[in-house]
Order: structure tokens, then sequence, then C-alpha cells
């Protein structure tokens, strides 16, 4: 029998291990429990944090899980004690505008904190004395100084970051002396200036230091690269003026980057130009406890996460060969690896390591036929959890890969095009002479814009199955229209495209951006630039996210198939924080409350509605335009002024 992992066992089986003694360590079963599967599945709203007078833009447990500090657009910060439901002490913070972000400091009996709000102030406040300390404002651009996200680790306290909007990552030493000196003489504390090698407008959205390796740092910014920066290989400078872009100046001090291939692809080729409605930005970054992955949340699309340990190539394809470029995947011992996108030994048949029996067992062929079953309906979304189950247990398995990439294909959600690709591909390394598979790349590279590519393929279909002709007469006609059609536009001008454009795509062309290793779908992450995903429990066994529509959702890991999601917000959810030590998970948004969300076991256990949960999964993959997510959204009290809002401003200002 294959070993499950930690959280999937049965909770009574680590308990006795550990009531005779044959647990090695206690905290392992305490970590082992965190984010086990039967938390996660009775997770309900148990109580409402209400005390705030605005919107709740940021959470921050203490490292005991006892204290939740929050940060609102009432320009204070409050700490709860969310046993108890009451409110501990309200902190006048000196900010003039929205704060975003709030920290504690580690080693000072949770009674210092960082604070980062719109007016770009970063406030340094001390809760004995109800106020803050000090502050920096460092930004030099009034109109882009807001300051998004604040990071520190607990083995160097007094020291900490800042993303602020004008395209800087500015370092703080509370054991410095510091005076912000103004324009006339900025401050000589950035660490990452974004705007020397993206041109002015980019921004830095959020950030996070390597739990493991402090001096690994992440950052998102407003474009789809998520950046990995060396700090030992980095030092402190001023602002700088941005030049004149050009697609050969580099990013300096990036060790590595990360952005879905589908995305940074089509910033490559000169074929595809974004439209303003497909610009992607980050809206969050996070570190796993052990520092192996980072997972981000990408505006407006999905959930990536990206391996730090063994980045993944993207899928590229060697203009003279046609040959993919992959990964190898090394199989676990167990007989299963926990990374869905694999190259493996070259059969379909392979024996399970422990029991000898073929791939095919009960279950596995059970999930396959349930998969099928709801492909034949069209319920695309039921069908890959299925095949993605089914995957999880037996990888090896070209039917289940390619029945997959059938799966992505129907369903045309952002990325799906390119999640089939990669499919097809593992496929034909596991059987080359997959007819359906190779049909299926076809289509793939065809709706991802791949002309090359396609047409390659199209012509080398053909010619091993030349009695196909007619039944592929339609797709072989939009291959060779856009074939004509590329090189129409090869000949004339280039078509022409925006400064932000241009920069992404010199980017793109400069780093050859790792890829992701699972993806997270369901969730809308469209009306906000401060939408939070994380991490749940010590093994990070789950994913956890906030979305537009008021809803939490939940991911198994090991799946990437989402579980669980209940209403988090009468409008949108924003912040998602799992404590760190006990299963409670801490949910805030438009609202002027906080929802702390736990583990309550009651005689009639509702039922988790999965058929409601697709549909609702499926209705935010329809993007709504700007105006109608501000109106819908955004309350305001009064629509009689002259100017048409009347005298009262909007009561969360979008961000």
């Amino acid at each position: 029998m294959e070993k499950l992992p930690a959280h999937k066992r049965n909770v009574f089986t680590s308990l006795r291990k550990q009531t005779h003694g044959n647990t090695d360590n206690p905290l392992k079963l305490m970590r082992d429990l965190d984010g086990h599967t039967s938390h996660i599945d009775k997770l309900q709203n148990m109580r409402i944090l209400d005390g705030h007078g605005g919107c709740v833009n940021c959470l921050e447990w203490n490292k005991s899980g006892t204290i939740l500090a929050s940060g609102s657009d009432d320009l204070s910060i409050k700490l709860w004690d969310p046993f108890q439901g009451r409110e501990i002490q309200k902190i006048q913070t000196g900010h003039i505008d929205n704060i975003f972000s709030v920290k504690f400091i580690t080693g000072f009996n949770d009674c210092k904190l960082i604070s980062g709000a719109m007016d770009g102030q970063v406030c340094y406040i001390d809760a004995n004395k109800s106020g803050r300390i000090t502050s920096f404002t460092c930004s030099q651009e009034s109109n882009r100084q807001r300051v998004k996200r604040l990071c520190s680790h607990p083995i160097s306290p007094f020291v900490f970051w800042s993303a602020l909007e004008e395209g800087s990552i500015r370092q703080y030493d509370l054991r410095e002396p510091h005076k912000c000196q103004g324009n006339n003489s900025p401050c000589k504390n950035v660490i990452v200036d974004l705007t020397a090698s993206c041109g002015s407008l980019i921004e830095a959205k959020c950030l996070d230091v390597s739990p493991t390796n402090p001096s690994l740092l992440a950052v998102g910014c407003s474009d789809p690269f998520v950046r990995l920066y060396d700090l030992r290989k980095l030092s402190l400078g001023r602002l700088s003026t941005p030049q004149v872009y050009t697609e050969t100046r580099n990013e300096q001090g990036c060790v590595r980057s990360y952005c879905p291939q589908h995305v940074a692809n089509g910033y490559q080729r000169k074929n595809i130009v974004p439209t303003a409605s497909r610009l992607i930005s980050t809206t969050y970054v996070a570190f796993n406890s052990l520092g192996t992955e980072l997972l981000a949340y990408m505006n407006p699309e999905h959930l990536y996460l990206y391996n730090i340990n063994s980045p993944i190539p993207p899928l590229q394809y060697n203009t003279d060969t046609f040959k993919p470029s992959f990964i190898t995947a090394k199989p676990l011992n167990n007989g299963f690896s926990k990374t869905p996108y694999l190259l493996c030994t070259p059969t379909s048949t392979i024996m399970h390591q422990s029991t000898g029996y073929p791939c095919f067992e009960k279950t596995v062929k059970t999930l396959k036929e349930l998969g099928n079953k709801a492909y034949g309906t069209k319920q695309y979304m039921q069908a890959i959890s299925f095949y993605n189950q089914a995957l999880y247990h037996r990888p090896y398995t070209t039917v289940l890969y390619s029945n997959r990439a059938a799966g992505f294909l129907s369903r045309n959600w952002n990325g799906d095009a390119y999640a089939c690709l990669r499919d097809c591909e593992t496929a034909l390394q596991l059987e080359s002479n997959t007819k359906k598979c190779k049909l299926r790349r076809i289509k793939s590279l065809h709706e991802l814009g791949w002309v090359e590519e396609s047409y390659h393929f199209l012509k080398e279909f053909i010619s091993q199955y030349p009695g196909v002709v007619a039944e592929i007469a339609d797709l072989k006609h939009k291959i060779e229209a856009a074939v004509e059609k590329s090189a129409n536009e090869q000949k004339g001008k280039e078509p022409k495209m925006s400064d932000a454009h241009c920069i992404l795509r010199g980017f793109a062309n400069q780093l050859n951006s790792y890829d992701y290793s699972q993806r997270f779908v369901g969730s809308k992450n469209v009306a906000t630039d401060i939408k939070e995903a994380n991490f749940i429990g010590y093994h990070g066994n789950y994913i956890v996210a906030g979305s537009d529509d008021g809803y939490v959702y939940i991911w198994d890991k090991s799946t990437s198939n989402l579980v669980l999601g209940f209403q988090g917000d009468a409008s949108i959810v924003n912040c998602v924080q799992w404590n760190p030590n006990f299963s409670m998970l801490a949910v805030s948004g438009i609202d002027n409350t906080i929802k702390l969300c736990s583990v309550k076991q009651t005689e009639n256990q509702a039922k988790n509605d999965m058929e409601a949960l697709w549909k609702r999964a499926k209705q935010n993959q329809h993007q709504d335009n700007d105006l109608s997510i501000f109106f819908r959204n955004f309350d305001y009290d009064d629509l009689q002024g002259n100017d048409g809002f009347g005298e009262h401003s909007p009561v969360c200002r979008p961000s």
C-alpha cells in the first residue's frame, strides 16, 4: 500500500502513536495536525471581530498565534484576542491614509509593530505607548508613494523591507538613525530599483523573504514576472531617474524570475500584442514554511506555485528541430510524485513499487471513469478534478494525461491551452505515437497563437495520418490563415505597442523565466491589487485565497483541486491569514469586520456543495469591465451631488 502524506492520514493514527510514545517529536505531531484534511473539511465562520470603521486591508498573526493585528482605512491598528473575540487594544498610528500592511517585530513580546500605508509612510509602533515611535517617509513621487507591503525576518528583527508603487524596494534598520531628507536629498535606502531596468511605469506590489534563507527576497510587481533577489548581492542606494527604455537594459541583482510560460511567451512573440485588459500583475507572493516553494497570485489570472530548489524550465520548441524542452522529474521512493508536470520512464504500464499491482488499480480506474463521465456531460472542471486525483496516485499513465489535456482544451479558461500542451507533451514522451495527443497538441498551439509550431505539427500530423484531412479541415484552414497573416505582418510594420508592452517584451527576452509547477483555478482576482493567497498548515498542504465574489477558496496542493469555498465578505475577500499554531483562518475584505474561521464539529455537519462551488468558479472566469467592478464593489452614501458622487467619497477606494 502506498503511504499517504501526513495531512491525509487518519488523525487518530497520529494521536495513537503519540499516546503510545511512538512519535519521536511532539512538535512533529502538532505540525502534522496543522492543516489536516479533517480540519479543513470542517472550517466554518466561527466569530466576527467588529470594531473598525473602514475596510480591513491587512491582517497579521503574532508568532504564537494568540494575537491578531489588523490595519484599516480608519487609520488605526487593532490588536485582537481571537479566542475570546475581543479587542485588546486600539493604536492610533499617525497615518493620514489607508493602511495596507502591518507586521509584528519579532523579539519584543508582541509590543513592537510596523505599518505601511497609502500616504507613503512606514511607521514603527510601540503598542505599550499606544502610538508610533518614528516614521519613514522616503518616497520621492507623491502620486506613487503608496506602501503596499512590508516584510521582515525573525533572524534579523531590526531589519525590514517595504514595497512601494514608485517602483522600489526599500530597506530599513531600526538600529540606525533615519531622517527623511525629501526630494532635495532623497534617502539612500533603496535595495531594489525596478525603474532602472523596467522604466518609470513599473510598480512594486508585494514581497516576501524566505523563512529558511533570509537573503532570498521575492518581489511581485505590476507585471507577470516574480523576481528573486539575493540580498547579499545588493547594495543600498537612491532611486534613480528612469531613462528611456531599451531592450538591452538588464535587471540588476535579479538572480531568477518566474512567469507562466503562456504569459511570458505572449510578450516575447512579435505576432502577439497583449491588450490593455490582459496586462497582468502580481498581487501577493508567499514562501512556504520550508522556503522550497513560492506562491504567486496573479491579477487577472490564477494562482501559480513555483519550485525554488528545482525550478521548472518553460516548455519551448527548438526552431530547427521542433523538439520540446523539458525538465526530467525523478519518481519518488513511494511511487508517486507531488509534481503533476513530469517526464518519466517511457512506458505507461508502470508497476506500483511496493505492491507490484498494475497502475490501474480499482481506485484509479474509478476516478478515470468518473472523469470520462463528467467530460461526456461537458462538466470539464469536474472531469479535470477526477483526472488530477488519479494522476496524483499514478502519474505515469498516458491516458490520464491525454484525457486531462482534452478537459483543459474544452474548458478553455485562461492558461488552459498551455496546460493542455504540457499534458500532451508529457503523454507523448510516455507513448510517442498517441494520435489524440498529437491532435490536441496542434489545437492547443493554435489557441496559444504559436503559429510556426502549430503549422509544423499540422503538416507532420497529416503526413502520418493522411486519412484525417477531411476531419480536421476547419482546423487546417484556421492554422493556414494564421500563417498567412503572420507572414503579411512580418513584411509590413510591427504592431504599435505601448511603453509598458515594450518593457514586458524586453524583460521576457532578457530572462528565460522559469515555469510553474502547479496552478490553482476558480477564484477571481480583478477588482483589487492587495488580494492575498497563502499556504495552510506547517507543511503547506492546502492553498487558500480571497476572491472578488466575496468567497474564500481552498485547494488541495497535492492534486491542485478546489476542495472548499465559503462566504468571507459581502463583496470582496482580500486578506486570508492562517494561524501559525492553531487551526484558524482570519479573513477580511471590504467589510469593516474580520471573520475568524475555525474547526467546528456539529451533529448535522453541513456537506460542502461541490457542484455549487464548481458553478461559482466557472462564473468567476467571466471578466467584468472595470466600471462594473468599480460600482459593484465600492459603496456610495450619496449619488445626488453635482459631481455625480455627492459630498461623500467611496467608503473604500480602489487601489
